[in-house]
């Protein structure tokens, strides 16, 4: 059936030809006079939406576009251009509820289903992502964006063979820089043995060095950068294959004129960057100081990426004197954040996110400085400090870092108590046995090296009744890898392993309440993990190593002066584990211990007066 014309449309298509040509302003004029005149002209309220989404207004594209779904519920593109404008900002949920709805407009909507895909990637259900993905590529099995979309999400479950293939195959049918560094760079979640740690990472080296001697250099004005977040776990010193990494990278020209806000005159304009401003634990390591920085000396902008708004997320946005929501693009969101002329850009960490990452490489600001979010180097020649404290790092460590190792006098965050359950209802309510001697490590599960293995073997010989409790990974694949190198490393307690499912952060504590003790990763040990555990005073064994990574549990230790929890041998913390596992009486004294002494971790101004005189004195070396 033909659609009925609309008296507008003749002016609409004068507009739209406006728009093709990118004469953005003379098009929103036109398209706002025609909603003048017909307010529920559908197609005007749409491509108003695309206008200003073009022009850096994502909040009102997605109004527009969202009118003109009110008008017109049953067309599949303004779905799909919605669902990509929420991707765009980081509202992935939203996006996959809207996307869904386009598909089911229109099945054969090609770029709805990739996009779909996509998010449901980004918010960790690429278990649903692949069979979108495989069934676009039946439809176009040519199509090279959807191969390298199936090895994100390959990647993601922790396939880093799969995510491998399909790199090779997007780069032999649309040859490409950046996709020969995301096959080169792959890295799985869990190591089948300490062979397949080596092999992965000479492997990872070889191809590394073999890319850099054939000069190829992603331009990042055109692609994208993805972190090797993984290469953190390994449990060497990186900072040579991360400078190596980081030289894979062309970074992108700057031609924004800074727009100071009139607010910040004189005094220290600090931004604060990253994608986890909210319930996450970067947000709550860094929210004391966002709130605390001395305003009458310090001004502050937080650029959030992706747009959040849990409970966290909006005490983050209420302390700072500027919450900047930044596109999840970084040539979006790069020219946002040179605007806004800052002296000092705080990553609070790189390594983790992808936006994050590829801003790094170029100068926003006279100084750039990363912290310990992500506990490694970023071998980026524009990230000139490193921000970490003298409780965690060793006399050795500025050999571990390509910037300059910054060692804070305190422990190198502000961090509010959390918040504890009115109620823990025990382990009855985890399905746990009342009975067992339970020694919890819950942490993600690529901490767990294969260094750790014999000593988790050992204090479950040593202790019959204990058992180690773990949480169920996101994806499947990384706990069968796990099970299945225990089988082989310690099959006669590996069936003494319990795996609880993923909860919520009420439960959690429950969990960690409940445990007798926590084991903290050897290699890679816990941060937030720890600071919520002694909160509901629980005793943590951990054994740091020269890396920083594996010193934060010690230094919280050290702080609070509870010397016996820090051990120096992996002996010696069997030993202190089972003691904790089996004396009751020695466990109870530890924890009125902990519980005694936490509040020395807790809201430590100090922290943030030393963070402070950091950025004076680096500004102040940044002048002339």
């Amino acid at each position: 059936m033909t659609a009925v014309a609309h008296p507008l449309d003749p002016l609409f298509e004068e507009a739209l030809t406006l728009h093709r040509a990118g004469q953005f302003a003379a098009a929103a004029q036109r398209y706002e006079q025609m909603l003048a005149s017909d307010p529920n002209y559908a197609k005007a309220w749409h491509v108003l939406g695309l206008v200003r989404f073009q022009t850096g207004d994502p909040v009102r594209a997605v109004e527009f576009i969202q009118r003109a779904i009110q008008l017109r519920n049953d067309n599949p593109v303004y779905y799909g251009n919605l669902g990509n404008i929420l991707r765009n900002v980081g509202r992935h949920i939203e996006a996959v509820g809207v996307l869904e709805r386009a598909v089911a407009l229109d099945a054969k909507y090609f770029d709805a289903r990739v996009a779909l895909a996509s998010s449901l990637t980004a918010i960790c259900r690429a278990e649903l992502a692949v069979p979108h993905f495989q069934s676009a590529l039946a439809d176009r099995p040519q199509s090279a964006e959807v191969h390298s979309g199936l090895a994100h999400a390959l990647c993601e479950m922790g396939d880093a063979d799969g995510a491998r293939r399909e790199y090779a195959a997007a780069q032999a049918l649309v040859p490409s820089p950046s996709t020969q560094v995301l096959a080169a760079t792959q890295l799985p979640s869990v190591y089948r043995s300490h062979a397949d740690l080596r092999a992965w990472r000479e492997r990872l080296e070889h191809e590394v060095d073999a890319l850099l001697a054939a000069g190829v250099q992603v331009d990042l004005n055109q692609h994208n950068a993805l972190p090797v977040f993984s290469l953190a776990h390994q449990g060497f010193n990186d900072v040579d294959l991360i400078r190596k990494i980081a030289r894979l990278y062309k970074p992108a020209t700057i031609t924004t004129p800074p727009q100071r806000p009139p607010q910040a005159a004189g005094k220290i304009h600090v931004g604060f960057i990253s994608a986890h401003f909210r319930d996450h634990t970067i947000g709550k390591l860094m929210r004391g100081f966002i709130d605390h920085l001395n305003r009458d000396d310090f001004y502050v902008t937080v650029f959030s990426i992706g747009f959040h708004d849990d409970e966290t997320a909006r005490k983050i946005r209420a302390g700072a004197d500027q919450y900047v929501p930044l596109s999840a693009d970084h040539h979006a969101a790069r020219p946002t954040v040179a605007a806004m002329s800052c002296d000092v850009l705080f990553y609070t960490d790189i390594g983790m996110d992808q936006t994050t990452y590829a801003l790094a490489f170029s100068r926003l600001a006279p100084v750039q400085c990363v912290s310990w979010g992500h506990p490694d180097t970023t071998g980026i020649e524009t990230i000139d400090y490193f921000v970490s404290s003298e409780l965690f790092e060793s006399a050795e460590a500025d050999a571990h870092y390509s910037e300059q190792l910054v060692r804070l006098p305190t422990l190198p965050f502000c961090y509010y108590p959390p918040e504890l359950p009115s109620g823990l209802p025990g382990r009855a309510a985890l399905g746990l046995d009342p009975a067992a001697h339970v020694y919890c490590c819950p942490q993600s599960i690529y901490k767990f090296h294969p260094d750790f293995d014999p000593v988790i073997a050992e204090i479950l010989r040593r202790d019959p009744l204990g058992q180690l409790v773990l949480i169920q990974w996101i994806y499947p694949l990384p706990d069968e890898v796990l099970l299945e190198r225990w089988r082989g490393t310690m099959p006669d307690v590996v069936d003494r392993v319990q795996f609880v499912p993923r909860m919520s952060q009420p439960k959690f504590m429950n969990l960690l309440a409940s445990s007798d003790l926590l084991l903290d990763p050897l290699r890679f040990g816990g941060g937030n993990t720890s600071a919520e555990a002694i909160a509901l005073g629980t005793p943590i064994v951990t054994l740091p190593d020269e890396f920083m990574r594996s010193r934060i549990t010690a230094a919280f230790f050290r702080q609070m002066e509870i010397p016996e929890l820090i051990v120096d041998s992996p002996e010696s913390y069997i030993e202190q584990a089972v003691r904790l596992g089996t004396d009751r009486a020695y466990n109870a004294q530890i924890r009125e211990r902990i519980l005694a002494a936490h509040g020395r971790l807790y809201e430590d101004r100090r922290a943030v007066r030393a963070l402070e005189d950091f950025f004076r004195r680096a500004v102040q070396g940044n002048r002339p």
